[in-house]
């Protein structure tokens, strides 16, 4: 049973690490992020093989399905630090399900092209795998197959939760925490610290320069509703761009000389737009 899977584990994370190579900006070479972040990317090998095999009782299927999940992020981080000039993180991994839900918003950003091939390949290889590959349980037996598969993924969490905690502390730049750590490892960190993050107190938020007002008014007549909507589509380019005519948000300047709080709001945020004499608006 070992001879089974060490072939197919040994040559997956050799792909593995290769694939990094792929990614833009690529994170430095292996032999300098340190042990902390390779053995977290053993780890991470390590416990996503166990499963795929404990699933799919095939190990080159399994070495195929993690490889092709990898492609998937890489081209993520890849489209990701293209339009927005950040690297793929931890956080990202909500809008695979979007994308799921809302294809058309996200696929133009892969190439319709590379989604149609992409899938393709993906129907073929399944059906491949599944008629040539035959299953381990059949071949080794059912004791023997489940008690490899699960020392693989106790190895792997076990490696994972000793490593992530000795992972250097991330920057909070994106890019740099790639660059050091690499994927698997930035991941992780940062899906440490996302988990670690307090949650935010009253007097954290934005709006607690609003109480003094709320309070002036108590005893007296109800305040309004205050309705606040933050579009990510909407900014007013006047300030930096002399050539946007001054009356083109009239209606905003008027609601805003009306509000009781307004101001500057800033956002991390990266945009690649340029303005020119002859940009139309």
């Amino acid at each position: 049973m070992i001879s089974a899977l060490i072939w197919p584990l040994l040559v997956g994370l050799l792909i593995s690490g290769l694939f990094e190579a792929l990614l833009s900006p690529r994170p430095r070479p292996f032999w300098q992020r340190g042990a902390a972040a390779n053995s977290v990317h053993l780890g991470s090998w390590l416990l996503i093989f166990g499963l795929l095999v404990l699933l799919l009782q095939r190990p080159w299927f399994a070495v195929m399905v993690f490889l092709s999940l990898q492609l998937v992020v890489v081209q993520s981080s890849n489209a990701k630090s293209h339009t927005l000039n950040e690297p793929f993180i931890c956080h990202d991994f909500e809008y695979f399900w979007d994308a799921i839900l809302h294809p058309r918003l996200y696929v133009p950003f892969f190439g319709v092209g590379l989604a149609i091939a992409a899938s393709s390949a993906a129907a073929v290889a399944i059906g491949g795998f599944f008629y040539w590959e035959g299953s381990l349980v059949t071949s080794e037996g059912t004791s023997r197959f489940l008690t490899n598969a699960l020392g693989l993924i106790a190895l792997g969490t076990l490696l994972l939760a000793v490593s992530v905690r000795r992972l250097p502390a991330i920057t909070l730049q994106p890019i740099d925490d790639m660059y050091r750590l690499g994927l698997f490892a930035s991941l992780w960190a940062y899906g440490v610290a996302l988990m670690r993050a307090p949650v935010p107190t009253p007097k954290q938020s934005p709006f607690h320069a609003l109480t003094p007002v709320a309070s002036a008014h108590q005893g007296k007549q109800p305040l309004p509703n205050v309705v606040l909507v933050q579009s990510e589509s909407f900014f007013d380019p006047r300030p930096w761009c002399k050539e946007v005519d001054a009356n083109l948000l009239r209606h905003f300047d008027t609601t805003r000389a009306n509000a009781t709080l307004h101001g500057a709001l800033n956002v991390p945020a990266w945009v690649p737009i340029q303005c020119a004499p002859s940009a139309r608006y």
